[in-house]
């Protein structure tokens, strides 16, 4: 009998690699980003990776490179087993693929509680991994869009345009459109102040680009090490702050405050009552990372146009050859940002001035 699509491509790549599973394979998909596969030898338990994400020679060895340099900076990643041919990656049929031993511990799941440890190791890691970071050479970098690189994102947008205009057929495809002007007027509205005075004292540099506990290993409570490097670029480090902090008042402040109540599906804690939880959140997440990085307070008062660019940035999911529901999922999602933005650069600014503030204040006790 021949093989099936998935057990054909397992069976030539495991040969390229001369390891034999001792028991069952197991999948995985990480919000479609990369395929995983899961499994245990003699030599050890592997990762292998269809890199759908960063599916170029360019990327993944750039992805390669980095994790190395991480590693030799004591920034613990996952260690690249080569082929037996001592190539790096296989390609099968048009993919990419990358094998990796297993770190010790594990990656808290999605629908996980976090505990306060989780958001102590995953600030004071974000820190490390900037450290270790650092010093990556400079002349290297990925072709992903950075967040300040306004006209690139313009000339995105218009490409998209000229994608919807043909794709009519799909019942998503004009509400994807209305939001084309709502998202160039964003650009607009914020390009002054990123280019005149954020750039000019913001640090640049290597970033993770999707920085937060559920990309990490724990074990007794202790960061083990990092993965995930589809997103690595040079660009801002407060991207990579605001990402992390995000996430963790989503799976962290929010279920700490509301408890069982955000259960409920209809569940909305309204504006004025998640100012405090962001408050807390931001003071917490920034005096926890500045253990072990610097983040001087001018850079940090930077911080409330986060939200805008992280937008900006997530709107490149944005993917017209996707299924209609895929594609009414995005345009959802993109409209709950751009209804928010406003309201949480505003929420952001009033939890950063009431650090500074306290920052001041301790400067002259």
């Amino acid at each position: 009998m021949p093989y099936e699509p998935v057990q054909g491509r397992l069976h030539y790549i495991l040969e390229k690699y001369k390891l034999e599973p001792l028991g069952d394979i197991t999948i995985s998909f990480c919000s479609m980003a990369n395929e995983m596969f899961s499994f245990d030898t003699e030599q050890g338990r592997f990762y292998l990776k269809n890199c759908l994400k960063n599916n170029s020679p360019e990327r993944i060895a750039l992805e390669i490179d980095f994790s190395q340099h991480l590693q030799t900076n004591q920034m613990p990643c996952p260690e690249v087993v080569p082929a037996a041919n001592g190539e790096n990656t296989v390609c099968y049929n048009g993919f990419v693929f990358l094998m990796t031993r297993v770190f010790e511990g594990s990656t808290p799941q999605w629908n996980d509680t976090l505990q306060p440890w989780h958001v102590s190791e995953t600030m004071r890691g974000l820190g490390s991994f900037h450290r270790a970071a650092a010093t990556f050479p400079v002349e290297r970098d990925s072709d992903r869009i950075k967040s300040f690189q306004f006209d690139r994102q313009l000339a995105w947008l218009d490409s998209l345009e000229l994608k919807l205009n043909s794709a009519k057929t799909k019942t998503s495809v004009k509400e994807a459109l209305a939001l084309l002007p709502r998202l160039r007027a964003v650009i607009t509205e914020i390009r002054p102040e990123v280019e005149n005075k954020l750039l000019p004292n913001c640090q640049v540099q290597m970033i993770h680009g999707d920085f937060h506990c559920f990309n990490l290993f724990f074990k007794n409570e202790k960061i083990t090490g990092c993965c995930d490097f589809d997103f690595i670029r040079r660009d801002l480090v407060l991207f990579d702050i605001w990402w992390c902090i995000n996430s963790i008042i989503d799976a962290f402040y929010i279920q700490k405050t509301w408890r069982d109540k955000v259960k409920n599906p209809d569940f909305q804690p309204g504006t004025e009552a998640m100012q405090a939880p962001i408050n807390i959140a931001v003071k917490e997440c920034i005096t926890l990372y500045r253990q072990t990085a610097n983040l001087t307070d001018q850079e940090l008062a930077f911080l409330p146009l986060m939200p805008a660019l992280l937008l900006l940035n997530n709107m490149q999911f944005f993917e017209p050859d996707n299924s209609d529901e895929e594609c009414a999922e995005h345009v959802q999602w993109l409209t709950y940002l751009l209804d928010g933005v406003k309201q949480h650069r505003k929420q952001l600014r009033q939890a950063v001035v009431a650090l500074l503030k306290t920052t001041a204040d301790a400067a002259h006790d």
